[in-house]
């Protein structure tokens, strides 16, 4: 959750991305994207099916987010820009205080 907080103005800044927190809360963080540069750039060169690929990265890492691992988080993303919906959501919710 920390790294996510800093992570989105110092790497990628306000102009090509624009983005609230909807939930920040010791146990909880709900980070909507509403401009991204990545979907914008392959919708822009005709390449939307891209976005589709390369948000599936997120899924790598999200994986090991995911329940019954030893780290205590869980990892959700519910809507992406590239299906339609208004915002890419990245929904973290912290499972074990230990971490």
């Amino acid at each position: 959750m920390k790294i996510s907080k800093t992570k989105q103005i110092k790497h990628y800044g306000e102009n090509q991305f624009t983005h609230e927190i909807v939930v920040d809360t010791e146990k909880k963080y709900v980070l909507r994207v509403h401009k991204c540069f990545y979907h914008n750039f392959f919708r822009e060169h005709d390449a939307g099916e891209l976005t589709v690929i390369f948000y599936g990265l997120d899924n790598i890492w999200g994986y090991l987010l995911k329940p019954g691992n030893p780290h205590g988080v869980h990892f959700e993303r519910p809507a992406m820009l590239s299906t339609g919906q208004p915002a890419c959501s990245f929904e973290f919710e912290k499972l074990n205080t230990n971490y």
